[in-house]
């Protein structure tokens, strides 16, 4: 409604000249809808994200009714699971108090949405799993969840959290390299996770990448 009143103020501060409102209306619509704009990615991010956390939480319930009487008893007679597809994710990072739900994509090409999750290299491992469980994600825009990797340490923690299992994992190196050296998402002969992202601003995002490896120490259950 506060739009439409300044509106109204503009066109008739104009008077008369038809040709000189409808040019400045023109003009104040066409910035409106690019201020706007960011919002729109903003919130494109926010619904993906509210999609990935509704489907985890479903399949937490999903398995709270599947498990047996035993496994609720006891926790530690339960199995680790032996993965097929990807299953619902949420990656945490204490240390710079970070929580999103991961994304499983087809291709990279996804990212050149600026409001793209975080989502698993198409050639990843599974969580868990002996290699390397790779992560891609952006650092700025609206989608910006790994806009503060770089504060991370060795010895921090990654956690993968999954429906049915926790994934503990140690940080243990940060460091940035070239855009074009694909090394440290191939696979590794120990159980292992890899985040990928840009710098934070200028040329450099073409040119270099931000990289945070770590290895599995511990899994927990719910």
């Amino acid at each position: 409604m506060e739009v439409i009143r300044v509106l109204k103020g503009i066109w008739k501060t104009l008077g008369k000249k038809k040709t000189q409102k409808w040019l400045a209306l023109i003009l104040i619509v066409a910035g409106l809808l690019v201020a706007s704009y960011p919002l729109y990615l903003r919130y494109q991010s926010y619904r993906e994200q509210e999609i990935l956390r509704r489907d985890f939480y479903e399949n937490v319930e999903t398995q709270k009714e599947n498990q047996s009487p035993d496994e609720e008893k006891d926790p530690e007679k339960k199995t680790l699971p032996e993965w097929e597809d990807w299953p619902d994710t949420r990656l945490e990072i204490p240390e710079i108090s970070m929580e999103v739900y991961v994304d499983a994509v087809d291709n990279l090409d996804t990212f050149e949405r600026d409001y793209q999750s975080p989502g698993y290299y198409p050639d990843s491992a599974f969580p868990g799993e002996e290699g390397n469980v790779t992560i891609a994600g952006h650092r700025t825009g609206p989608a910006d969840y790994f806009r503060e990797l770089h504060q991370l340490h060795e010895g921090d923690t990654l956690i993968l959290r999954t429906p049915e299992i926790n994934y503990h994992y140690q940080v243990k190196w940060v460091r940035t390299i070239s855009s074009y050296d694909w090394s440290v998402v191939e696979p590794t002969d120990y159980r292992a996770i890899t985040l990928t992202t840009c710098p934070l601003e200028g040329s450099q995002q073409v040119r270099e990448r931000l990289v945070v490896r770590g290895e599995l120490e511990s899994v927990s259950f719910p």
